[in-house]
């Protein structure tokens, strides 16, 4: 359908977002029958979560000129510029880097509101591993990695240890 647009309805800008991982298992699925993709139709763009700058930007747009001048100058910045800024820096933190989350704190000034898309984010993350038609096993394991990722990336040692997330489990079956 992005190549239909392309060739038959170009004066129509179009985004389409998602990961090409399906693409790659109907590719290896389909290889006899050939599965294609719209080569040269397509542009794709790796977008990022914006950073506090970014965030400052929008969030206090004073605040973000004054700490601007303050660092090209040399400044120190009074008090209640630093407090400011470390509440925004919060703030930043509190919410993520997620556009539509900051959009949601921002219009609303609520974190529980930003917090709640993550959470929905999340669950759809969850919801998604379902799909790719890879064995159960497989989406079991997926499921105890995502739902322990915080604790495995927050732990002091920095080597995976799957026996946390299933007793005897080795680093292979993950």
């Amino acid at each position: 359908s992005l190549k239909d647009f392309k060739e038959n309805h170009s004066d129509i800008p179009v985004i389409a977002s998602g990961s090409l991982f399906r693409i790659k298992i109907r590719r290896q699925k389909n290889s006899k029958e050939g599965f294609f993709f719209p080569v040269g139709a397509t542009e794709d763009l790796i977008l990022y979560p914006l950073t506090f700058k970014e965030y400052l930007y929008n969030a206090n747009r004073p605040l973000y000129d004054k700490l601007c001048e303050g660092y090209a100058s040399f400044t120190p910045f009074e008090q209640d510029v630093h407090l400011l800024a470390m509440e925004q820096l919060r703030n930043y933190l509190l919410v993520g880097g997620l556009p539509e989350d900051i959009r949601l704190f921002l219009d609303t000034g609520s974190r529980l509101e930003s917090r709640d898309n993550l959470v929905s984010i999340y669950g759809d993350y969850l919801n998604d591993i379902d799909l790719y038609g890879v064995p159960r096993e497989t989406t079991i394991r997926c499921r105890k990695l995502f739902d322990n990722l915080y604790v495995e990336l927050n732990r002091e040692h920095p080597d995976f240890r799957p026996s946390l997330l299933e007793g005897k489990a080795k680093v292979r079956d993950y």
